[in-house]
């Protein structure tokens, strides 16, 4: 792999890999950026032969661990109370810490937990993941007021969603619409594409009108 940047890297590695076990690629990048700011990765193969496909990484860990607060809101006096399940808390407050450092797509699907996973926005009456995995996607629209948000971005969804505790992944949909999730699980769905461009920069895709473009996010080495 080539570095392309002090906050930009390309790595390759095994696309399901991505998918299914971000803590294994957090490991790989964890071991070579000890070493040097700028790491790069060589020499990744496949066990079983299959197909290395390359990846960019946006790096930004300089902000690790600072606050990302916006003018509406102010860090509580209070502490947090400990949320009972990933994105169940319907208190939760944005922008306190800065828990992961870099992002990279992994998919374009339809994702489950957009639909069956929204406890608190426009998807709520159709939630069912209380008993199975007591967790819920948390949405920009629902937390960022009115006055503060922005075009969407890729970049716009990632420093909202590298806030919001116990999240491994962001996902866009149709030009517009940003959400956090833990997890993400690819349900049945048509051969439409995520070809909605980004409010913010039509110079890249948002998802689709029904299809989510899924980034996993690297966790901070000092928030670990």
């Amino acid at each position: 792999a080539q570095a392309t940047g002090s906050s930009e890297f390309a790595f390759s590695i095994q696309r399901s890999f991505v998918a299914m076990a971000p803590s294994v690629v957090n490991a790989l990048v964890l071991a070579a950026s000890a070493a040097s700011p700028a790491a790069s990765f060589s020499g990744l193969r496949g066990s079983q032969g299959e197909t290395l496909q390359t990846v960019t990484m946006h790096m930004h860990r300089a902000d690790c661990g600072k606050s990302r607060a916006l003018s509406k809101f102010a860090l509580s006096a209070q502490a947090r109370a400990k949320m009972p399940g990933a994105g169940m808390d319907p208190n939760i407050k944005p922008f306190e810490k800065v828990l992961k450092d870099g992002f990279y797509e992994v998919a374009c699907v339809k994702d489950m937990l957009f639909t069956y996973g929204d406890k608190h926005h426009d998807n709520k009456a159709e939630y069912n993941l209380g008993d199975i995995a007591n967790v819920s996607i948390v949405h920009y629209d629902s937390l960022v007021v009115k006055e503060d948000k922005e075009p969407m971005t890729h970049e716009v969804c990632f420093d909202f969603c590298r806030t919001i505790p116990d999240m491994s992944f962001f996902g866009l949909q149709n030009g517009r619409m940003c959400y956090c999730a833990p997890f993400f699980q690819a349900m049945e769905s048509d051969s439409s594409m995520c070809d909605a461009v980004c409010d913010g920069n039509p110079s890249t895709m948002c998802g689709g009108k029904t299809k989510s473009s899924i980034f996993a996010m690297h966790e901070c080495a000092t928030t670990a």
